[in-house]
């Protein structure tokens, strides 16, 4: 009888050991697996943001009016005692913009640590090259361990580059606006684009970190500097691709 009574305990001893281990394994199974996001839906970078970067590229005059605010708008954050004159004799430098950046405290780190290298190439490149070098920080982004928003922020970031790119490349041999301004501006539109979003983000992070909020045209009211940062820099490279200076463009604009 305690024979008896010693295996049925070992049994159901070794059951429950086997319904412990089962419910282990499920729930290690369960919680290793990583909700699925779609980061092209996500944060900043959604269809609408990016339907507002087309929007933008094909508005040529609020492209050259936006061109001459976001060069006002630069000039009151870093130089706020200079006269109209001055900065138009003293303009401020790329060197500038990207030390202001680096020290932008209302910006995200994660973002800087790909954006400085990414945004220093591509001021370097030639208009055939751009797109290239921002497939290739593209890749670094899809292989490394960065938080879902921060890689939607920097993939919403670098479609705006690409298709702004696209956009000039198509229209570069055309008898038009982009083509003209293209030999007047007399800069790579890397360089551009590379200006103008540090032009753009330094101006959005200032206003979104000290009122809480800014206006960017075509994309609307965002909170904050991080946000501030990446939709005014989006804005500030289109604007900058196709108006690395005020006079090219306003001669271009009606051809």
């Amino acid at each position: 009888m305690n024979t008896s009574i010693k295996i049925k305990n070992r049994t159901s001893v070794i059951l429950s050991f086997k319904f412990l281990a089962v419910v282990v394994i499920l729930c290690l199974s369960s919680c290793s697996e990583e909700v699925q996001v779609d980061l092209n839906e996500y944060g900043i970078n959604t269809s609408a943001n990016r339907q507002a970067v087309v929007n933008l590229l094909n508005n040529k005059s609020a492209l050259a009016d936006l061109y001459g605010e976001s060069q006002a708008q630069i000039q009151e954050v870093l130089r706020p005692d200079a006269s109209s004159s001055s900065a138009d004799e003293n303009p401020i430098t790329y060197e500038e913009l990207m030390a202001e950046y680096e020290s932008c405290s209302t910006c995200s780190e994660g973002h800087k640590d790909l954006l400085i290298p990414l945004i220093a190439e591509v001021s370097e490149a030639s208009d055939d090259e751009v797109i290239s070098v921002v497939e290739k920080y593209e890749n670094e982004i899809a292989l490394s361990e960065m938080s879902n928003e921060t890689k939607s922020d920097l993939y919403f970031l670098t479609f705006s580059f690409k298709t702004t790119m696209e956009a000039y490349l198509q229209e570069k041999n055309n008898a038009g606006f982009w083509d003209c301004f293209r030999k007047k501006a007399g800069r790579a539109i890397g360089e551009g684009i590379a200006v103008g979003f540090l032009t753009g983000c330094t101006y959005g992070a200032y206003v979104g970190g000290t009122a809480g909020t800014v206006v960017v045209p075509f994309f609307g009211t965002v909170v904050g500097g991080v946000a501030g940062c990446v939709l005014g820099g989006t804005s500030g490279a289109i604007i900058g691709a196709v108006g690395n200076t005020i006079l090219a463009a306003g001669k271009c604009l009606f051809n």
